[in-house]
Order: C-alpha cells, then structure tokens, then sequence
C-alpha cells in the first residue's frame, strides 16, 4: 500500500497546523523550494522526460 499524507498526519488540526508551519518557513525565505524548470501544461509529457532522464534537480512547475 502506498503512503498518503494521512499516514502522517490522521487529525485536521495536525494538518493545519504543519501546514502553518510550513507556510511560515517559506515566507520567512528559511525554507526555500528549488525550482527546475516551468514548463507549459500542454507540454506535460516533456516535463516527464526531464524527470525520467534524471535531467532536473528541483521541482517542475506545470504552467496553464
């Protein structure tokens, strides 16, 4: 079975409440998300490519 986010966090408070935590970080520039690559959605499969050919290190942001 794969893990979802209710394997970690079961009650609505917790998750707010990490969730608030995790926004404070990011606004305070303390935690900081690296970002690979924006992509256009309608280019979604080539966004699939960079992650299977291991050619990011980040995230990639799927853009409308």
């Amino acid at each position: 079975c794969r893990p979802t986010l209710r394997t970690w966090i079961a009650k609505r408070s917790d998750l707010q409440w990490t969730s608030q935590e995790l926004f404070d970080l990011l606004g305070s520039g303390r935690l900081r998300i690296d970002i690979a690559a924006h992509v256009p959605l309608h280019d979604a499969a080539q966004a699939h490519r960079l992650i299977e050919d291991r050619r990011t290190a980040g995230a990639i942001i799927l853009d409308p």
